[in-house]
């Protein structure tokens, strides 16, 4: 009984609900729908039957069910024929109504800016409206127009080093032809002044040229080196903001300097904080190097690329005390701290390694180069995995530091200290100049030939079958 009696309220709900939009918003369907009145009026009426007929039906199985009543067969046909015809000619309008958005056509402009100095400006001002009778949002009506504020604005980088803003309009019609009239029928403007332009929040259409999902589109392109301010009110038409690291971004524009840079935008005066959500690399200003100097507990991967790029990962209290900085060629990464909790993991893209210096750094990887002469500088008890096609290597290795080698060598010149260790019998070396001190240990294979000096505390193996030309350590 409840469950039928709510449907009833649902039933009788709807039809309220449908005949005072009718009666009091109909009139608004005149700036969508050509025949708005005949158009509205019996889409609604085929709503209500579509939707009405099914919960009759429920109701009377509901009443069938309590009180063993049922409708005649001829009465329960014509309900159904009579949804049945209502759900066609409701499609038929839906068709009707889509065709008068079939076909899309776009106007395009190009808008003469006013470029002085190296900063450009975008200001917001409000579009005056009339007395509003509908408002949905960012669709207003009044009395004799529609007003729009969809406006989208996309900022991009620059291809000749100089500032361009083309405007875009574009529109829907039943045919080509009427979608390009509805393009013209925006009535928008942007006013450039001396460094910057000022964007109205919306544009109009007049009533009897009918909304057709008009919209604007603006490109600003900005030159590289050239800075750009918005003001807040700008924030809500932002589509596209080229940063260096992303696409999108929304929010904190007020007060904020923005640099074009080669792969994008980047704030020049947020803080950390800010520049952290933003998604800014901190370490995207590190390019050109070939040498790397590294200094506390941090694991570190080494890999060769076509292009520069430092990425850091592990806990915020561990990573936030690296310090990384460039001289020249010589990027320098390092951290005060002995020991972690956790690691500090590095990850160097770069596409040539010439020199890498360690100081009692974690672990480190480096792969696939391939190099007329690297040098490696390993101090500490740290393990470090190389794997290289060279024609020469030089290493100076102390403290406990270990390193295993893969892949070849012509020149293999080392000297090994205070406990170090060196796994080379992977690497084809064919020629060696080793010098192992203080019960360190080395394995290494060579091919042709193997100058040595070694203490007598020092282990040596020296795998395939070089001549092996040992030096006096007195000597």
């Amino acid at each position: 009984m409840i469950f039928s009696l709510g449907l009833l309220f649902l039933l009788g709900s709807l039809w309220i609900s449908a005949i005072y939009l009718y009666v009091f918003h109909a009139d608004g369907l005149q700036y969508f729908l050509d025949d708005s009145a005949w158009t509205a009026g019996l889409g609604l009426f085929n709503v209500l039957f579509i939707v009405g007929v099914p919960i009759i039906a429920i109701l009377a199985v509901v009443s069938k069910m309590l009180y063993h009543t049922r409708l005649k067969p001829r009465v329960n046909a014509g309900m159904w024929a009579f949804w049945l015809v209502n759900l066609i000619c409701f499609a038929f309008l839906a068709v009707r109504v889509g065709l008068e958005y079939k076909d899309q056509r776009t106007s395009d402009r190009a808008i003469p800016l006013q470029i002085e100095g190296d900063t450009f400006n975008i200001s917001g001002q409000k579009m005056a409206v009339g007395t509003i009778l509908q408002d949905f949002g960012g669709l207003k009506i009044s009395k004799d127009n529609i007003y729009s504020q969809n406006i989208k604005l996309n900022i991009t980088k620059s291809k000749d080093g100089s500032f361009h803003l083309t405007e875009t309009r574009k529109a829907q019609g039943r045919n080509p032809n009427q979608a390009q009239v509805h393009t013209q029928s925006i009535e928008y403007d942007v006013t450039p002044y001396e460094n910057g332009i000022s964007i109205l929040d919306g544009f109009q259409i007049k009533k009897e040229n009918k909304w057709r999902d008009q919209h604007i589109v603006l490109n600003l392109e900005v030159p590289e080196g050239k800075t750009l301010t918005l003001d807040k009110s700008v924030q809500r038409f932002i589509n596209r903001f080229q940063l260096e690291n992303r696409n999108y971004i929304y929010g904190m524009w007020e007060g904020k300097t923005w640099v074009m840079r080669e792969r994008g935008l980047r704030c020049i005066n947020c803080s950390p904080e800010e520049m952290e959500k933003l998604g800014v690399d901190k370490y995207s200003d590190f390019t050109n190097f070939n040498k790397i100097h590294l200094e506390g507990k941090m694991k570190v991967d080494v890999e060769r690329r076509d292009y520069f790029k430092i990425e850091v990962r592990g806990n915020e209290k561990y990573t936030s005390t690296l310090r990384a900085s460039q001289t020249g060629n010589l990027l320098s990464l390092s951290t005060p701290m002995k020991n972690t909790g956790s690691p500090i993991r590095v990850k160097i893209y770069m596409p040539s390694l010439k020199s890498l210096q360690a100081v009692e750094t974690d672990d480190i990887e480096i792969e696939t180069f391939y190099e007329d002469t690297l040098s490696l500088l390993l101090v500490g008890n740290m393990e470090t995995e190389l794997k290289a096609d060279l024609k020469m290597l030089s290493l100076d290795m102390a403290e406990k530091a270990k390193l295993r080698t893969r892949g070849s060598c012509s020149q293999f010149n080392a000297v090994v200290a205070d406990e170090a260790r060196i796994d080379g019998d992977r690497m084809e070396v064919k020629n060696a100049d080793l010098r192992v001190l203080n019960d360190s240990r080395v394995k290494l294979k060579v091919d042709k030939e193997v100058q040595l000096e070694e203490s007598e505390s020092s282990d040596v193996t020296i795998k395939g079958d070089p001549i092996i030309k040992r030096t006096d350590q007195n000597n």
